[in-house]
């Protein structure tokens, strides 16, 4: 599973790469130059919304690890709530 997470994730930056040359100014043929974004101050950086995501993910993946350490000591034989 994590294979094929990696092989898309892989496919995605190449194609945003592609796409960063196509619009590059410097590049023959370049396409126009787009318009500029609407800027809104309160908006994250790319980088602060994927280390946002990190932590998120983080925080997720170690409550789920309580929850099954909780779930596997209520079904463990032997344990007084089973």
């Amino acid at each position: 599973m994590l294979a094929t997470v990696r092989k898309q994730q892989d496919a995605y930056l190449e194609a945003m790469a592609a796409w960063r040359r196509a619009i590059d100014p410097k590049s023959a043929g370049a396409a126009p130059t787009p318009p500029a974004a609407p800027t809104i101050p309160v908006m994250p950086t790319p980088n602060e919304v994927a280390d946002a995501n990190r932590g998120f993910i983080e925080a997720m993946f170690k409550q789920q690890q309580q929850f099954l350490d909780k779930l596997g000591k209520i079904l463990s034989p032997g344990s007084p709530t089973s």
